[in-house]
């Protein structure tokens, strides 16, 4: 079965934030939320990270500085900074606040794999675009899908197992959280490590482990 999926090395995010200055990310995951009926909720697009620093001086990296990275929904910007290991309370803003928050998405064909083609593909040397796509029930019912590259991926002769991130985990408060998971073929449910932030402004690491039930599929670029 083939679907047209994300192509994740040609989609970014383009944010301006007060007109000083412009900025392109890559898209690193996506989640998208759906109803009942299967209608869209939402959709959020996870940001390739960068290190905050001063823009066009002689000296561009800060001292004692911190990571940058964002989540992109429907109708809100989630900043998150991370320094030395501690992430900050998300900054939430609406996308009217900004100058400009532009998602350009590029859609390509993929194909499903099985298991035996996925193990086959890694033991040779060509090059093969792998996508996971990850299926599970918020308490409500209401269904999230993610997608993500498998960027991480460990194998043998008869199974495998991916451990990747950060990708996007949405909690059962339907708030898009920064998690790492893995998942292999000798366990049925999948483990995320959630990121979360429970003191309010003073900068913590939380790792929550969540382990929930989900349906994944691996996905082959088509050529």
């Amino acid at each position: 079965m083939s679907k047209e999926l994300i192509d994740f090395n040609q989609s970014f995010t383009l944010l301006n934030k007060d007109n000083t200055n412009n900025w392109r990310q890559k898209i690193i995951a996506t989640a998208t939320t759906y109803d009942l009926k299967g209608g869209i909720i939402d959709e959020y697009y996870l940001n390739h990270a960068c290190l905050a620093e001063m823009l066009y001086t002689k000296d561009k990296m800060m001292i004692n500085s911190y990571t940058w990275q964002a989540i992109i929904s429907k109708d809100l910007v989630y900043q998150i900074r991370k320094k030395f290991n501690l992430l900050s309370k998300a900054d939430i803003s609406h996308r009217t606040t900004w100058v400009n928050v532009q998602v350009s998405k590029k859609l390509c064909p993929y194909k499903t794999i099985s298991k035996d083609e996925f193990l086959s593909t890694m033991r040779t040397d060509t090059y093969s675009e792998i996508i996971c796509e990850m299926t599970y029930k918020l308490s409500n019912n209401m269904t999230t899908v993610l997608h993500f590259p498998a960027s991480y991926i460990n194998f043998h002769k008869e199974n495998y197992q991916l451990d990747i991130g950060p990708v996007l985990f949405i909690d059962n408060d339907m708030q898009p959280n920064m998690a790492y998971c893995a998942f292999s073929t000798v366990k049925e449910n999948t483990e995320f490590n959630v990121l979360e932030n429970k003191n309010g402004n003073e900068p913590t690491l939380y790792s929550k482990e969540i382990e929930i039930k989900t349906v994944h599929t691996l996905y082959q670029k088509i050529d």
